[in-house]
């Protein structure tokens, strides 16, 4: 069963609540137990042993506190969309509420994987635990998108926009560093481009038929020149920013490096200056005073 979408936290007792299922995960101090939401029996016929069972398949008959915690959240009409309450955070309880204060990150112009990296534009691309962090959300986006049943073989503009509202609001719960990006466009970005790609393989696979309006690209794949650079301009653009970045760092250092320079030789030149006023300079002052002087004399003993 996959589990996690929420984590609900009633009394003691700890609460998953599974993305598109009838039934939550109960967690208790005996033992865990797998509840339907959905049960038409009396106010949570807890009692009955087929809706009941262990984590190793066992049934078992839950005590009268768990029903009556499992009977207070069991008011939401469908499990993807209950509001969304705190999961994957540390100490629990509810999310601080935010304050609208805090600046959001805008969506970049163009089309993610064409026109920009979104690695890079979020800000995870680079150092190797950028790298690591984004390749963690990637997984993450993919298990909530299968959790969440959505159909992938549809292009993105034909699913149901509450779909996406409610995997948003789940990936932003699990995930707060999702919440900084304005109107949720990273998160959209990655579950588009993970669904992109699965209908990909599955069109290569032949396990999917593909849409009779994109047979074009066939044909232009064919008369595409072999010869030359098929890189992405978002992969093109991000290189050079790269480079020029990687240029321009050297420039300072190289600046650094005649600064350096510069300031040396004047104190060279100042320590060079120095030693010549107190030697040579003024020691040809006094010989020249001493000559004129005896040229005077010379002239009066002449008279």
């Amino acid at each position: 069963m996959n589990l996690l979408a929420h984590n609900i936290v009633v009394g003691k007792t700890r609460v998953y609540q599974a993305l598109e299922c009838q039934t939550i995960y109960l967690s208790t101090s005996s033992g865990h137990r797998t509840v339907d939401l959905f049960d038409d029996d009396s106010s949570v016929n807890l009692e009955g042993s087929s809706h009941v069972h262990n984590a190793d398949g066992a049934q078992n008959t839950p005590t009268s506190g768990a029903a009556t915690e499992i009977g207070a959240i069991r008011a939401p009409a469908h499990p993807m969309h209950s509001v969304p309450v705190n999961s994957g955070r540390k100490g629990g309880g509810q999310p601080a509420l935010k304050t609208g204060s805090e600046k959001k990150v805008p969506k970049p112009h163009g089309q993610a994987g064409k026109d920009f990296l979104i690695a890079e534009k979020m800000g995870l691309a680079g150092s190797r635990k950028k790298r690591d962090r984004y390749n963690a959300l990637l997984r993450s986006a993919r298990d909530l998108t299968l959790n969440a049943h959505l159909p992938f073989e549809r292009s993105w503009c034909d699913i149901p926009a509450a779909s996406k509202a409610t995997l948003f609001a789940v990936a932003q719960d699990v995930h707060p560093f999702l919440s900084h990006f304005e109107n949720d466009w990273a998160t959209e970005a990655i579950v588009h481009q993970y669904m992109k790609n699965k209908r990909k393989t599955l069109y290569k696979a032949g396990s999917l038929e593909k849409p009779k309006g994109y047979k074009y690209l066939k044909e232009n794949a064919a008369k595409r020149d072999q010869s030359k650079s098929h890189k992405k301009t978002a992969t093109k653009n991000y290189e050079a920013n790269k480079l020029e970045h990687k240029k321009a760092k050297e420039y300072q250092r190289h600046l650094k490096r005649i600064s350096r320079k510069v300031m040396e030789d004047e104190e060279n030149e100042q320590e060079k200056g120095d030693e010549f006023i107190q030697g040579s300079s003024r020691d040809g002052d006094e010989d020249v005073d001493m000559a004129d002087e005896e040229n005077d004399n010379d002239i009066e003993g002449g008279n």
